[in-house]
């Protein structure tokens, strides 16, 4: 019994002694932690004078802002992402690239091997927003390395080789090490400049879906107007997301070429079809334009029917005619949106 008592003390008090060395050891290492923060955030301080003089003005670049240190260097990049986001200037940008290529290329391209994973991931975050181009190489043997790296990894890469209108990117979307969503695609087609993105367009057929439908989003968002007939031609695909997401961006070009091709959706059985024509023929000043949007003003959706109403607004004399409809239509849901519609 005794020897029983006297290991239960000896095992709590080296329970004990263990909990104390390990709020020690967190304590030293949070007293570590605000030391390195508070010298990054002095050299923040000392050098944001010297980085202006550089940035800004077009000084050379002074010892003062010179990484000599692993926390000056953060600080530095703290300073050089400020004025990325903050400094909309071709000058400016290109001086942020200039100093990363001549004082920051020697850490990231050894953090670019490093066994964390936090540190390869923010070296690649580094690399885009400091549109570093001498790395692309070291970034591209990542993607030739047999190893295998994280998802959010090749994705940071993939946008890099698009922001950089890399001459293979596309041979790299083909064929990607990752599956992609179509957010994800949109963050990789929004870096491509257009005429890369045109390029890219010949090998439509050859997508999966999720890019197909961000290749369709992304010509209403980048306004590309010579692709229309592009457009039209998919109207009639058989996939019905394929023709709601052409139809939504010729709706944002708003450049109708043939208008004949629209009134058979007037009748389709998806009410995203029948908006999208109705706010396609906002564009369209024609008698039969105006008798379909007459038409949708009675649809089953308010969606359709709101679309329609703004339409017949936009057009010549559309407030004048949408009038007419409120005091002469016998249908009550055509009434009610086109009062919402005028504000009446």
């Amino acid at each position: 019994m005794g020897n029983a008592i006297v290991w239960l003390t000896i095992a709590i008090l080296s329970f004990m002694a263990v909990l104390i060395l390990l709020f020690i050891y967190l304590v030293v290492q949070r007293m570590i932690e605000v030391r390195v923060q508070r010298k990054i955030a002095d050299y923040v301080k000392d050098g944001s004078d010297w980085a202006y003089r550089y940035l800004i003005e077009g000084d050379a670049p002074a010892e003062q802002i010179i990484p000599d240190s692993s926390t000056k260097l953060i600080a530095m990049e703290k300073i050089l992402r400020s004025y990325a986001k903050n400094i909309s200037s071709d000058m400016v940008s290109a001086r942020i690239t200039d100093y990363a290529h001549q004082f920051l290329s020697p850490y990231y391209r050894k953090n670019l091997n490093s066994l964390n994973w936090s540190t390869r991931m923010n070296t690649l975050h580094r690399i885009l927003e400091f549109r570093m181009k001498d790395l692309l190489d070291d970034v591209l043997n990542i993607l030739n390395e047999n190893k295998h790296y994280s998802d959010d990894e090749y994705l940071q890469i993939y946008r890099i080789l698009a922001a950089f209108q890399y001459e293979d990117f596309l041979q790299h979307l083909l064929n990607p090490k990752i599956e992609m969503n179509e957010m994800e695609y949109r963050k990789l087609l929004f870096e491509l400049e257009e005429k890369p993105f045109l390029n890219m367009i010949d090998h439509y057929q050859d997508f999966p879906s999720p890019l197909k439908h961000t290749v369709l989003d992304m010509i209403g968002v980048k306004h590309l107007v010579e692709m229309v007939p592009f457009l039209e031609e998919r109207i009639h695909d058989e996939e019905l997301e394929v023709r709601v997401r052409s139809l939504k961006a010729l709706s944002q070009l708003g450049i109708v070429q043939n208008e004949k091709i629209y009134y058979p959706f007037v009748e389709s059985e998806n009410w995203e079809e029948r908006m999208m024509v109705a706010k396609i023929l906002a564009n369209v000043d024609s008698p039969e334009a105006v008798s379909s949007l007459q038409h949708l003003l009675k649809d089953q959706s308010w969606w359709v029917r709101s679309q329609a109403a703004q339409s017949i607004v936009q057009q010549k004399n559309g407030k004048s005619v949408l009038r007419a409809i409120v005091e002469t239509e016998e249908d009550r849901y055509a009434k009610d949106i086109g009062k919402e519609a005028l504000g009446m």
